[in-house]
């Protein structure tokens, strides 16, 4: 199975890399996949999201993996008609396993399991919301099955669009708009809402700079030169400066691009009154959270004409 939009993956080559790392550890891996899998060979689908996202799962079943442990991967064709195949991943491992409290919390960002043997799971939850984030842009989702002491067991279900030749995605891609090599400034103060940001930008090749406040935002901003960005990604609610005072005071530099680098507001809220907000301290356009990668891709395309 292979997925192309703006690159290559392979499922025989991710799990070659999984291998080697699980090797390092003494781990022994197990790969099932059925024979429909292999039916159709190539998908529409987003490689960067896929293997970033794979990476966070396999990532804790090595890292909390008992010793001479084992992950075992079981791939299947979950559903297939004329245009959408639906795939499932099963990986299993034989660790540590997850408390029921915590499992709970799993996809709570930054979440901890304490300061006792439940506690080596701890960091998990970033690299779990992250995954699933991902997953659930990609139209999937991810459930987690764990009993404490006695290992986990990771579900994967993703759909995606049947493709006939890679050349096909090729001749689409140069027929697109694009947002190739644009450089963004991300101001976002939610760790895994810019980890997830950067990632749905970079893997449509734009180039990503972030920052976790508005003050930091106008410093970047304002001492490097003109063209270092093309366009201004501003959450609205942040510590130390919110995104209205940082555009307002980026508008008010002594600068020619300060008036005419696009910026947009990115909020939670999406009423008239938030959007007239933004206009108001000088933003461009308004795009609500969580992002859409179609929908802030249209928006930045538009801007920068």
């Amino acid at each position: 199975m292979n997925t192309h939009s703006s690159g290559y993956y392979s499922i025989d080559e991710e799990y070659t890399i999984i291998g080697m790392q699980a090797q390092e550890q003494g781990l022994t891996t197990v790969m099932e996949i059925e024979p429909e899998v292999y039916e159709n060979p190539y998908i529409y689908g987003s490689p960067l999201h896929l293997i970033r996202a794979m990476m966070n799962i396999y990532s804790n079943c090595i890292k909390y993996n008992k010793e001479n442990g084992e992950i075992r991967t079981h791939v299947r064709l979950l559903h297939s008609d004329e245009k959408i195949l639906t795939y499932q991943w099963t990986i299993s491992d034989t660790g540590i396993g997850i408390s029921e409290d915590y499992l709970s919390r799993i996809f709570e960002p930054f979440t901890q399991e304490g300061t006792d043997v439940r506690s080596v799971y701890q960091g998990t939850s970033q690299g779990m919301s992250i995954a699933k984030a991902l997953f659930e842009q990609m139209g999937g989702n991810l459930e987690v099955f764990s009993k404490l002491g006695e290992g986990s067991t990771f579900v994967i279900t993703l759909p995606f669009e049947r493709a006939q030749e890679l050349k096909t995605t090729v001749i689409e891609k140069t027929e697109r708009e694009s947002i190739q090599d644009i450089k963004i400034l991300l101001a976002e103060d939610n760790e895994l809402n810019q980890e997830v940001a950067r990632i749905l930008l970079e893997e449509e090749g734009a180039k990503v700079f972030c920052v976790n406040n508005g003050q930091k935002a106008v410093e970047a901003f304002s001492t490097h030169p003109a063209g270092s960005y093309d366009l201004i990604l501003m959450d609205i609610m942040m510590p130390v400066m919110g995104g209205y005072e940082a555009t307002r005071q980026i508008r008010r530099l002594d600068r020619t691009d300060a008036q005419s680098i696009p910026i947009i507001a990115l909020t939670a809220n999406a009423f008239a009154e938030d959007i007239q907000h933004a206009m108001d301290a000088g933003m461009n356009a308004h795009v609500a959270k969580p992002l859409n990668i179609k929908t802030i891709k249209k928006i930045i395309i538009n801007q920068l004409k």
